[in-house]
């Protein structure tokens, strides 16, 4: 999980990953082939890290917890401990946010887009919650509408490629502009 205040997290535990199937689907649908490097934010049990290093991508996931590091890091992804607010790493190609765009819009606004630009990846895909039907993940007020995430991004230089709608989420992949820095 990405959050550092633990009162904040609860919400994460339902629905997150119902299974390897979902992260195999959401990679196929992202559909980019080569060997290029992933970063994972708050990628929790790396069950998306997982995928890709399984398909040949070099893979570091970033959270605010560690728990999984050990196992993650036996399978050859990089982890590193910490918050993608506070966060200044870059050379990444694709930057992966599944399920932590909502959080990190509400705790930190602006280093997001200050974040996701001076990493500079060449693409940014994200999943995350409709606000229709609630049976899992975070509470309605806490959620993104994806026209604002397709917002967002194009205001610090992304496109969007290709959306798919999945029963009460999406998935979105963006593409920097060849003119943006």
């Amino acid at each position: 999980m990405l959050m550092v205040d633990e009162q904040r997290t609860h919400h994460h535990s339902f629905g997150r990953h119902s299974h390897e199937a979902d992260a195999r689907e959401a990679i196929d649908f992202i559909d980019i082939d080569g060997k290029l490097s992933v970063l994972d934010i708050g990628g929790g049990d790396g069950v998306y890290s997982k995928e890709f290093v399984r398909r040949g991508f070099e893979v570091t996931l970033l959270d605010a917890h560690d728990y999984n590091f050990s196992e993650l890091n036996s399978m050859g992804i990089k982890t590193i401990r910490g918050d993608f607010c506070n966060y200044s790493g870059h050379g990444y190609d694709i930057l992966f946010m599944a399920h932590v765009y909502h959080d990190l819009i509400h705790d930190c606004r602006e280093r997001v887009s200050t974040n996701i630009k001076a990493i500079g990846g060449r693409y940014v895909a994200i999943i995350d919650f409709t606000k229709e039907g609630i049976q899992f993940g975070p509470p309605k007020w806490l959620r993104i509408d994806k026209e604002d995430v397709i917002r967002d991004m194009n205001s610090i230089g992304y496109i969007l490629v290709r959306s798919k709608d999945i029963q009460n989420q999406y998935i979105l992949l963006f593409e920097k502009m060849p003119d943006s820095q």
